[in-house]
């Protein structure tokens, strides 16, 4: 059965810090990469947006000797003033992007983690920003202060805060003046960290010293209308469940739409016990993914480690319904890889799209 690349998670991390390998986990991890590239096979890592609040981490200390750093309009007295959340690594601080300075840091960390990994592409994730605590929460506290603020509206529409997982929305970004920083506060920005970190993540790739000239690879959870120029999306923590196979057809689409061409879902789903039929059937679907890759959870949120559904531990006839449908994708490769250079050279456009863009005129296509 064809494999194609093998996607470090953040277990490759030492403490779930970034751009740190846990080398107990994985001793070598540039022998395993070498050893993926001779049988022509990829290695991807993850990369979180938390920093880990921790003084002798070199990464934390640098960027917050910078003042790189997201900042905390609450608690601007408490460590330098950076706004602090809760991701994996513990309590953490965020990087801010829309300082100029930010891009060359995540670059230089960037090629370092290469260094350790060799690494063919990078995947930045957990950049809406996510946070556990709703807000911020600097101290002790499990949950933020905003956790019950209230705004106007919610993004869900249902009985959530707008910052439900979410950095604090006033959260103060870079600025130049006293008038820019009334504006960049994260309520206002909040839809750009994916952008932002995505285009920051492009420009290491593109830096020939870095990586001798490699065709770059992103691949970004949070994006927005354009992101498409310097990333790949996926649709997120998706469900092993029959109608979450059914609704990403409807989120490519859309993703196309927003000028995102290379988009897919986690094939037979992320959380949850996985079905056999169904995870065939969305392989079978995950044909005509622009991008598909089978990615699910280690633990069913936290309790009990899940059964291995990669394609080549199913059995039986699920089992040769996936590998004939990962053998029908390689017959639509050249397709999408040309399509997909059409796009980049020509501004734009949709490598799957629904059938009212081919006839606007016929009423039963939308």
């Amino acid at each position: 059965m064809p494999l194609e690349g093998i996607w470090l998670d953040i277990e490759y991390m030492d403490g779930y810090r970034n751009f740190e390998v846990n080398t107990t986990r994985f001793e070598d991890l540039i022998k395993l990469s070498t050893a993926l590239k001779d049988k022509k096979q990829k290695l991807i890592t993850i990369v979180d947006a938390g920093f880990q609040l921790n003084s002798t981490y070199p990464y934390y200390r640098s960027a917050d000797e910078n003042n790189l750093f997201i900042k905390s309009n609450k608690n601007p007295t408490l460590h330098n003033g950076n706004l602090i959340g809760k991701v994996w690594p513990g309590k953490s601080a965020f990087l801010d992007f829309w300082n100029p300075k930010t891009t060359n840091f995540w670059v230089n960390a960037l090629k370092g983690l290469y260094t350790l990994t060799n690494t063919d592409g990078i995947w930045i994730d957990m950049n809406e920003c996510t946070t556990f605590c709703d807000g911020e929460c600097p101290g002790d506290e499990q949950m933020g202060a905003d956790a019950n603020s209230t705004y106007p509206y919610s993004p869900t529409g249902k009985n959530y805060t707008i910052q439900n997982f979410s950095l604090s929305m006033d959260g103060q970004h870079f600025s130049l003046d006293e008038k820019s920083k009334l504006l960049n506060t994260e309520f206002n920005m909040h839809s750009l960290y994916g952008h932002l970190q995505a285009k920051a993540t492009y420009q290491f790739w593109m830096d020939e010293t870095a990586v001798n000239g490699r065709r770059p690879f992103v691949l970004s959870r949070s994006t927005f209308a354009g992101s498409g120029s310097y990333t790949a999306h996926w649709l997120g923590d998706n469900w092993s469940k029959w109608e979450y196979m059914r609704y990403s057809i409807s989120g490519i689409l859309s993703f196309n739409l927003y000028g995102i061409p290379l988009v897919g879902a986690d094939v037979c789903g992320f959380h949850g016990k996985f079905d056999p039929e169904m995870c065939a059937r969305w392989m079978q679907l995950s044909t005509f993914y622009p991008f598909a890759r089978n990615h699910y959870n280690l633990t069913d949120l936290g309790k009990e480690f899940l059964p291995p559904q990669e394609p080549y531990n199913l059995e039986g006839k699920f089992k040769v319904a996936a590998k004939n449908a990962i053998n029908q994708r390689y017959g639509w490769l050249r397709y999408f890889y040309t399509r997909l250079f059409e796009i980049h050279k020509y501004g734009g456009g949709t490598l799957v799209r629904p059938l009212f863009f081919e006839f606007p005129d016929e009423p039963r296509a939308y």
